[in-house]
């Protein structure tokens, strides 16, 4: 048997950062106000289905192990999705009032859809909430609720090209502790060739540059 929110569009969303999440969603739904996290859980025996963004073939037969063998304990048929575009065959889902039972939800995506109603808040119902850094249950809570655990979440790191540093008269002594010292070493590397610089504009990327010169995204 499976559990399922059928208040609304009340659905469970687990979720990770990066940072990203699992979320589950049920596709049955009762009329009636949803709210922000509210909803009850109720017994089905329809099959579930989990959507994930996958980060290649290791992630995707990790997930699938893992559902396939709850399925095997739990008696519930289950079947794993790799999305091609998560962000998009999520909202194409819920736009048709059929998305995935479960599913990666990240940080950003949360507050549209906890905010109308579309997700549960089972995040403090966790007997090892405590285990989760307090950074992560952060970024997962929303209108004071914790939504969901977690799945996990990225750690930038500043890569050299150890030949450019040595042309540019950089040493070890010269790896960048502050802002004003990668702007300095940014510079030295700079040449009529390539930038000193480089990063994705990706927003979870530039956006640990924003923050930490003390910006924040407002939409």
């Amino acid at each position: 048997m499976r559990t399922t929110a059928r208040r609304g569009l009340a659905f469970v969303a687990l979720a990770a950062t990066a940072t990203l999440g699992l979320t589950a969603c049920g596709s049955g739904f009762s009329s009636g106000s949803s709210t922000s996290g509210s909803g009850t859980l109720t017994s089905s025996s329809d099959p579930l289905t989990v959507m994930i963004g996958s980060s290649g073939d290791a992630e995707t037969k990790a997930v699938t192990a893992a559902v396939d063998s709850w399925s095997q304990s739990s008696g519930t048929k289950a079947t794993v999705v790799a999305a091609s575009n998560l962000s998009q065959q999520l909202s194409q889902g819920f736009a048709a009032g059929k998305p995935a039972d479960v599913f990666y939800l990240s940080t950003d995506a949360l507050a549209g859809y906890a905010s109308n109603g579309s997700l549960l808040a089972y995040g403090d119902q966790l007997a090892n909430k405590s285990d989760f850094y307090p950074s992560l249950v952060s970024s997962f809570t929303y209108d004071g609720k914790f939504y969901c655990a977690p799945k996990d979440f990225s750690t930038l790191q500043l890569i050299i090209n150890t030949d450019m540093w040595q042309a540019a008269g950089l040493t070890d002594s010269d790896y960048p502790k502050t802002w004003d010292d990668l702007t300095a070493v940014a510079k030295k590397l700079t040449t009529a060739g390539h930038v000193g610089l480089g990063i994705s504009g990706e927003y979870a990327r530039i956006g640990s540059f924003m923050v930490q010169a003390g910006g924040n995204l407002m939409n």
